[in-house]
């Protein structure tokens, strides 16, 4: 195994810090899509979508415009903007998901909606 993959380069995600790390990374100054994408696809793989059941409203929102400034890595935009639409309705705003449409769509060259 590579240190880089050692839990001391790559520690596990705590749930319970999720909310408060999405926060913190969505209000840096100044932003650092690269590595707050690498964060939020830790998240995304440890609990899914961060939706307001899981982090509340405002954290989810703001990993929203995180992964929108992810502008590097389209096909994990694409990916959460899926499991944004798997989600009950309500439990992710539609303005998020709008805004994530409209970004990934416009990342592949398509027309936006």
């Amino acid at each position: 195994m590579s240190w880089k993959n050692s839990h001391f380069y790559n520690p596990p995600v705590v749930v319970e810090e999720i909310p408060k790390m999405i926060l913190e990374m969505a209000r840096a100054d100044p932003p650092q899509p690269t590595a707050h994408g690498q964060v939020m696809k830790r998240i995304v793989r440890a609990i899914g979508w961060p939706s307001i059941s899981k982090v509340g409203a405002q954290a989810s929102s703001d990993a929203a415009l995180l992964v929108i400034r992810a502008d590097h890595d389209v096909s994990f935009q694409a990916q959460c903007l899926s499991k944004m639409n798997e989600l009950p309705k309500g439990d992710v705003k539609a303005e998020d998901i709008k805004n994530l449409n409209d970004k990934v769509r416009a990342n592949l060259g398509l027309v936006r909606k």
